[in-house]
């Protein structure tokens, strides 16, 4: 049976995986959103963290993908007890006009941050919306 070597740990110590997160956080920071979303795909599927998701998630929102931000915001809203993807899934689903998701991500980022600002901007935006089609 023969394995495939696996690429070294850096002097820190650090995966693979976790090199390509953190160059993709390097390239996300210059606006190279189109190649962090390559780095973070890379990074997730070997090593998944919701971290990694929420990122992957936000590169395809700045590249105006939507439809394919919602798995990875989903995801790591599931994974981690954090405010910042849930907020983001909100913002998404308004964004793809989908009120009621909308509504329910933003209820879940104020489930965990009662103050946080963009949940409560896009709960009143969904909320007057979904009012003005009954």
């Amino acid at each position: 049976m023969s394995f495939e070597a696996q690429e070294p740990y850096d002097e820190r110590g650090c995966s693979p995986a976790h090199q390509r997160y953190e160059q993709a956080r390097l390239l996300m920071a210059d606006g190279l959103y189109q190649q962090a979303t390559e780095l973070f795909h890379q990074s997730a599927t070997e090593s998944p963290h919701f971290k990694t998701y929420e990122l992957l998630g936000e590169c395809y929102m700045r590249q105006k993908r939507l439809t394919e931000a919602i798995p990875f915001l989903a995801a790591a809203t599931a994974l981690n007890v954090g405010v910042r993807a849930p907020s983001l899934l909100a913002e998404a689903w308004l964004a793809l006009g989908h009120h009621v998701e909308a509504a329910e991500a933003a209820g879940v980022a104020l489930s965990r941050d009662p103050q946080n600002k963009v949940a409560l901007r896009v709960r009143e935006s969904a909320a007057s919306i979904i009012e003005g089609e009954t």
